[in-house]
């Protein structure tokens, strides 16, 4: 396997990180005032909604924490000569030109 150019996609991370933390202040302000909803008003459809809030909001903080430490994806264009050694070393193969690989780390 040889190594013929390093891709790190930190701008995709960097603009998933933000998208999902700004979605996740949202959605913390929107429990918020579910909460302060359900105690002025204790009725069932406030405390529905702010069910739902809260499962987005833990699904999304999840999400965070998931990307957060996966960290920025690095992408390999190599030509192979041992498939097994590839593989052997946790990469997977994401894309093909011609003999050059596109290959990354596998999550």
């Amino acid at each position: 396997m040889e190594i013929l150019a390093t891709n790190e996609l930190t701008v995709q991370f960097w603009v998933k990180m933000t998208s999902i933390t700004l979605l996740e202040l949202f959605l913390l302000f929107m429990l918020i005032i579910s909460v302060i909803e359900i105690v002025k008003k204790p009725e069932i459809p406030v405390a529905l909604l702010m069910t739902v809030f809260y499962t987005l909001t833990a699904l999304n903080g999840y999400g965070l924490h998931y990307h957060y430490s996966n960290g920025v994806t690095v992408q390999h264009k190599v030509k192979i000569t041992d498939f097994n050694e590839v593989y052997k070393n946790g990469y997977e193969i994401i894309g093909q030109e011609g003999e050059i690989y596109t290959i990354q780390k596998k999550r």
